[in-house]
């Protein structure tokens, strides 16, 4: 098959990674378009996954919009000239473009309706396979929406795919067996974060003075930021950084994805934003797995005596929950490269059968059997 993959976010080159690279060994062409971002940039080339870069994203809504139109003709026109049997992604751009061209697009979302209205109402209603985790089912059922038992992060966070590698802790500078936090900041920059707040200076001073008689404080920015006193910069390659929280303590963000990434690894997250309450999968990793905890920033105080409660906790019983929620999902990247490999036909079999997803539990679409 002639593939086309487009990747808008860092967590895109994590998710799909391992798929482009087992279709590509399978012998599909494979073509991947990103926006100019360095960190995706350093992910796809960790992994050996060439690509072409479409272009930067605007900062302004409007500048965003004229962006979008400008990425939408760039990516007909090498349409035009590879003719691809299929687009799959997470954006606004192949669901418009199968708009003008017979391209059918697949694409994965993991965000509720409502958190993320702008994409869902043009990515949704366009694309010929919708792909979404269990955890969103409760927003009903279509002719081209499949859900699956897993989450986004499980395609390259799930053992099958993905050993912790110890030797990160000495690129970082960490003693084996010493206690260290990770705290991730984001930029809030995108359409839907319009209104919504995070961790601010203030509460992130309070976080460092509670967490640093506990052990070091890893302080990373998503789009740079201040060290704040008593925290250190994260040192190692960017898609090294699932290897060093394999190892963490704790993990505090106000994002959402490395929260769920914590989840997949065992370890403890408190993320701290205005979507708490607001992204399903996120809640069913609080709720039923017992993995993250939420809090509005309203509600900083009992963040931090949740934090309290966490600094006290055996990380073993994290590590039981989570091999209590594997025990149920099942490896996505082996899901994704079936589902892709095997479209259109594939669409037909998840709608007759959805307990067919059980089948694939390792790399390439491998069967337990």
């Amino acid at each position: 098959m002639n593939l086309l993959f487009e990747l808008n976010h860092p967590a895109h080159g994590h998710l799909f990674k391992n798929t482009i690279r087992q279709l590509i060994a399978n012998g599909h062409d494979t073509t991947v378009l990103i926006k100019d971002i360095p960190v995706l940039k350093a992910i796809l080339d960790d992994a050996g996954i060439k690509y072409l870069v479409l272009g930067s994203k605007g900062k302004s809504i409007t500048g965003k919009l004229l962006k979008q139109v400008g990425f939408v003709f760039r990516t007909y026109n090498l349409h035009r000239q590879k003719r691809f049997d299929a687009g799959i992604g997470i954006s606004v751009t192949l669901p418009l473009l199968s708009r003008i061209s017979a391209m059918p697009v697949i694409v994965c979302d993991d965000d509720d309706k409502k958190a993320t209205p702008y994409f869902a109402s043009l990515a949704h209603t366009n694309a010929a396979a919708l792909l979404r985790p269990q955890a969103l089912s409760h927003e009903g059922n279509s002719k081209n929406t499949i859900y699956y038992d897993g989450y986004h992060e499980l395609a390259y966070l799930h053992p099958v795919v993905f050993t912790p590698d110890a030797s990160v802790l000495k690129e970082q500078g960490i003693q084996s067996g010493e206690t260290f936090f990770i705290v991730r900041l984001v930029s809030l920059k995108a359409h839907h974060d319009k209104g919504i707040k995070g961790i601010d200076r203030e509460q992130m001073h309070t976080l460092a003075k509670t967490l640093k008689p506990h052990g070091r404080i890893i302080l990373t920015h998503e789009a740079g930021g201040e060290q704040i006193p008593g925290t250190e910069p994260l040192r190692i390659h960017p898609a090294r950084l699932h290897h060093l929280m394999a190892y963490a303590k704790m993990i505090i963000s106000d994002g959402q994805t490395m929260c769920s990434e914590a989840a997949c690894l065992g370890v403890p997250s408190v993320r701290i934003n205005d979507f708490v309450g607001r992204i399903s999968y996120l809640q069913e990793q609080e709720e039923k797995w017992k993995l993250t905890y939420g809090f509005k920033p309203t509600a900083f105080d009992e963040a931090v005596k949740k934090i309290g409660f966490i600094l006290i906790e055996n990380n073993e019983i994290y590590q039981h929950r989570r091999n209590m929620m594997l025990a149920s999902f099942i490896n996505v990247s082996g899901f994704l490269t079936w589902f892709i490999e095997n479209w259109p036909s594939s669409l037909h079999t998840m709608k007759q059968n959805p307990e067919y997803q059980f089948n694939f539990w390792e790399v390439g679409g491998s069967s337990r059997e």
